[in-house]
């Protein structure tokens, strides 16, 4: 049984529960600064060689992308973003055919965090 976020909701009528639940907003709002973004700030980059490598080890040993994400603390998005980024780059069409391309590349090679090969063609 899989989980169906967004079907459900909770009617509050208890007027001490609404009261909270207004008032703890409210304290919350009140203290609110906005947020501003300033030009020299710069998201960090999501495909690492790293995180790319530990994607494809798992993807090669038979993990789905949802597993690798909760595994490894991403989302799905940024591990189809990893694969996609491979697969593109060694000419892939399937899945299948991704994890054997991998496994014969030489990019799962051990070696160290930040020689990886996934920038180059093998």
């Amino acid at each position: 049984m899989g989980k169906d976020h967004g079907t459900h909701a909770l009617k509050v009528t208890d007027p001490g529960v609404v009261h909270f639940l207004v008032s703890a907003f409210e304290y919350a709002w009140e203290r609110a600064r906005p947020v501003v973004q300033e030009h020299d700030q710069q998201r960090p980059p999501l495909l690492t060689d790293e995180t790319r490598l530990h994607v494809l080890r798992l993807m090669v040993d038979g993990y789905t992308d949802a597993a690798i994400a909760g595994r490894l603390g991403i989302s799905t998005r940024t591990v189809a973003s990893h694969l996609k980024k491979v697969g593109d780059m060694l000419g892939s069409n399937s899945r299948a055919q991704l994890a054997y391309l991998t496994a014969k590349s030489g990019l799962l090679e051990d070696g160290e965090p930040g020689d990886c090969a996934c920038e180059r063609r093998p």
